[in-house]
Parts: structure tokens; sequence; C-alpha cells
């Protein structure tokens, strides 16, 4: 199963770190929404991967016993799988030399001749 970037990117801080774990600083260090550490303290509760407390300061995470577990048994998975931007990988291709190779010339029908000697004027 794939978890979104965010969620792995809070286990393995909480799986490092293996105390309590501010959960500000996944804002100020990843830049997570309040809507995504909502999510994944949602996702940590109801598969009982980690324990959170909530008081004065602010929420805090820690890894349960059983979350250490999990993840140990799913490490592979969950942090050494491949970068999902290869799919979205945009390479453009090379422009093929062009035959003709006679300069551009502009139409002259299209060029207003007087231009120089127009901005001459305006410029005493």
């Amino acid at each position: 199963m794939t978890y979104p970037t965010f969620i792995l990117e809070v286990l393995r801080e909480i799986y490092h770190n293996r105390g309590w774990v501010d959960a500000y600083q996944f804002h100020k260090r990843y830049r997570l929404s309040p809507l995504q550490m909502l999510e994944c303290v949602d996702f940590l509760q109801a598969n009982e991967i980690a324990a959170i407390e909530h008081d004065e300061a602010g929420l805090r995470i820690r890894l349960l016993p059983q979350g250490v577990a999990w993840i140990d048994a799913l490490a592979p998975e969950l942090f050494m799988r491949p970068r999902a931007d290869k799919e979205w990988r945009y390479v453009p291709q090379r422009r093929a030399p062009t035959e003709d190779f006679d300069m551009y010339v502009p139409r002259m029908s299209n060029l207003e001749l007087d231009f120089l000697t127009k901005l001459g004027e305006t410029a005493d």
C-alpha cells in the first residue's frame, strides 16, 4: 500500500526520535498544513501506531511499541520506494536540424519603414 509523503515524513521522524515529538515541528520543517497533520494523527491513532498527547504546549506524538514493529516490518516498502515523480518526468524532444539554412527575412509589407525617422523626430 502506498501512503502520502507527509505521513511517511512523520513516520520517519517519530521512528528516529522514539520520544515525544512536537507536531508543530512538522509544520516548520516540512510545511505540513493543519489538515495534513490532522489526517496523519487520525491515521496513527486508527492503526495504533503512535500515542497522541494534547497539552497546553500543543500536540505531541510518540511511537508505540507495536508501531515500531509495524514500521520495521514495512520499512522497505515505506522508505525505500522509487521516487514518485519518475512517472511525471517530461523530457522534451530535441529539435531536428532543419534542411532550410536560409536566414529569416521579414515581409517588407509588414514593416514600418519610417520607424527610425519617426523615432528621431519624437526625441527632439
